[in-house]
């Protein structure tokens, strides 16, 4: 995508990316410690306030105007939270949502191969091979069994990856599954803007506004099936795209 380039945008991206280089500097040795836990210790203990400081930081030094919308839909306890996917900021505009609570993410298993942005991911998400139905059956029942056993709140971009044409693509149904076989509620999270700021595909950043809107949980029905569930949350993104004329 091509970017007219302004004098006030390569000055606000510059100083940008320098706080969000000395943001990751500053969190780096604690981290390291931290991310070498052990799954059990590592997923019930201080991370999640190093996390929480990494994602309000990351949004603060983007130096954009970022709203949030609905904040009084979230839950106090543990969900399942459903968000689209358009840009990597997607993650910090989520995870602040949770505060200093504790979650996983689900991430595809390709980006394992991200240099050591993949190695990190890795150590507080589910990996799932989308090119793989067996091995991906495995990872949702791993991740089925954490949300069972723990107060783990679960993040998931159900269209299963960074979407680029900035459309709203056919969800997966792996959120619903996880809503029907643990009772919890799921929270859409619908992104707005954030590609417009963040462009695909280049370094600079774009001074444009980013709504963040969390809408009421939804409960799958005892009778509901996965899939009536799944297009029932679908249909919310999409009542969300035409109320904000998302185009």
């Amino acid at each position: 995508m091509t970017v007219k380039v302004t004098f006030g945008m390569a000055v606000r991206t510059l100083v940008s990316r320098f706080l969000f280089i000395m943001l990751c500097i500053i969190l780096i040795i604690p981290g390291f410690f931290l991310f070498l836990l052990p799954e059990r210790l590592r997923f019930n203990g201080p991370l999640f306030t190093l996390l929480h400081l990494f994602y309000l930081g990351t949004l603060k030094v983007t130096l954009l105007p970022i709203t949030f919308v609905g904040k009084e839909n979230l839950p106090a306890g543990p969900a399942v939270y459903a968000a689209n996917h358009l840009s990597s900021l997607d993650i910090p505009l989520v995870g602040v949502l949770l505060k200093s609570r504790h979650h996983i993410w689900t991430a595809k298993e390709e980006v394992k191969s991200w240099r050591w942005i993949g190695t990190v991911i890795d150590r507080v998400a589910i990996m799932i091979d989308m090119t793989n139905p067996v091995r991906a059956l495995r990872a949702l029942s791993k991740l089925i069994t954490i949300v069972q056993t723990t107060d783990n709140s679960v993040i998931i971009f159900p269209e299963g990856t960074r979407v680029l044409d900035g459309t709203l693509h056919e969800f997966y149904p792996g959120f619903a599954v996880l809503a029907k076989k643990s009772g919890r509620p799921v929270v859409p999270v619908m992104i707005i803007g954030v590609d417009k700021a963040y462009p695909p595909d280049t370094f600079w950043v774009v001074n444009y506004p980013i709504t963040v809107v969390i809408g009421k949980p939804f409960v799958c029905g005892v009778d509901e099936s996965e899939e009536d569930f799944k297009n029932r949350v679908y249909q919310w993104f999409v009542a969300q795209r035409m109320a904000y004329k998302v185009s």
